[in-house]
């Protein structure tokens, strides 16, 4: 089923539902709140509300076996998701480095829905941004930006640690300006705030 209409901005995520009792779907997740629970993806717009969701069951987990195939779980999560939303042109998806995938990037363009998130450069076929090593050398707020030949981005932030997102909409864009506490000099300091950072 398609067509809810979920305002602008949606996330993907996981989540899990605590549960005590005995459940085969029932899962460990160090670091959780709750470690024992049903682990679900969810697609949710900006107020916090679920739109939908799948139930994660290991292998038999309900996932379409041709997204599966060419674009490996992360990816599947969302375009699976996103079907909730298709043909509603302008919608902006969000989700982290989890799910993101170059091919995802470019298939959400290609379906007219913007997106954004963190990413793991390995996914990426390892872009040339400066290393973290050097990037930590820099002044904090600094950024780098890459973009393909089909306009997908990549930006490299410095703030405490270095992070990368990607985007199939924007990247470095108008810079702005933001105050982030600064450990060394015990007080608040301001840093440069590219736009995907902003979203």
């Amino acid at each position: 089923m398609s067509g809810i209409i979920c305002g602008g901005e949606v996330a993907v995520d996981e989540a899990m539902i605590p549960i005590t009792g005995k459940l085969s779907v029932k899962q460990y997740m160090k670091g959780k709140l709750s470690l024992w629970g049903i682990k679900m993806y969810m697609l949710c717009g900006k107020s916090g509300q679920a739109y939908d969701f799948i139930l994660y069951q290991r292998a038999s987990t309900e996932f379409q076996t041709s997204l599966l195939k060419e674009f490996g779980r992360g990816p599947t999560v969302v375009l699976q998701l996103a079907q909730r939303i298709k043909n509603q042109i302008g919608h902006k998806i969000y989700f982290d480095n989890f799910f993101s995938s170059y091919k995802l990037f470019q298939v959400l363009k290609q379906e007219k829905n913007c997106a954004a998130g963190t990413v793991r450069v390995n996914h990426f076929a390892n872009p040339t941004l400066i290393p973290d090593k050097e990037a930590m050398k820099k002044e904090r707020g600094f950024s780098e930006e890459i973009c393909s030949a089909d306009n997908i981005t990549l930006v490299k932030w410095v703030d405490n640690k270095t992070v990368v997102l990607g985007t199939n909409f924007t990247g470095k864009g108008e810079i702005d300006k933001v105050e982030h506490w600064g450990k060394n000099k015990s007080k608040y300091i301001t840093i440069d705030l590219p736009e995907i950072v902003k979203c």
